[in-house]
């Protein structure tokens, strides 16, 4: 009977041997589970952080260059404001010089064809226009009558000139800054 016991309780035990060598398996496979899940989870913040890492680098470039932009621009538009201020005041000068001379013209009062001075102020009428034609509500729509035919007077299209040449040099330079603008500009990245 000693023997009978000796053996179940050898064959217990080794149950028991064998159950714990199940748990620790099990422990052990959990454990290598729990350390592959939260592997997988570091690998995939360590990715995630790179990305942002490249994000705003990449934003960091791009704000700078649009700051790089921003003050090329300004620096231009400073050059064109003091060019625009210089032609207006020349522009003033002929003016002021123009009516001075003119005053003492005894041809001064003569009007200029009316064909040519209709030509002109409807030419400078569609010229307003063209330029408005987004604020077309501001427009006077109750006077359609036929309005009457302007004088012009040699000297007055004498004061016209330098006006519009130096317009049409203002258009040319502010057209100049914005293709300069244009080629300076960094590309987008």
């Amino acid at each position: 009977m000693n023997e009978k016991l000796s053996v179940i309780y050898i064959n217990q035990l080794e149950i028991i041997m064998i159950n714990k060598t199940w748990v620790l398996l099990g422990i052990i496979l959990i454990q290598s589970g729990a350390i592959i899940h939260y592997q997988n989870i570091y690998a995939n913040q360590i990715v995630v952080g790179q990305q942002l890492q490249s994000d705003n680098e990449r934003n960091r470039a791009i704000v700078a260059a649009q700051s790089l932009d921003f003050n090329l621009f300004n620096k231009m538009a400073n050059a064109q404001q003091r060019a625009l201020d210089i032609v207006n005041q020349k522009t003033m000068e002929k003016n002021f010089e123009y009516r001075t001379i003119l005053n003492n013209e005894p041809t001064c009062d003569l009007a200029v064809p009316t064909a040519i001075t209709n030509r002109l102020f409807n030419y400078a009428n569609r010229l307003r226009a063209d330029a408005l034609h987004t604020h077309s509500e501001k427009f006077d729509s109750a006077d359609t009558g036929a309005s009457p035919s302007p004088t012009l007077t040699y000297c007055q299209a004498i004061l016209w000139i330098d006006p519009l040449i130096a317009a049409i040099e203002r258009a040319n330079r502010q057209l100049a800054i914005i293709r300069d603008i244009e080629d300076k500009r960094t590309p987008d990245l």
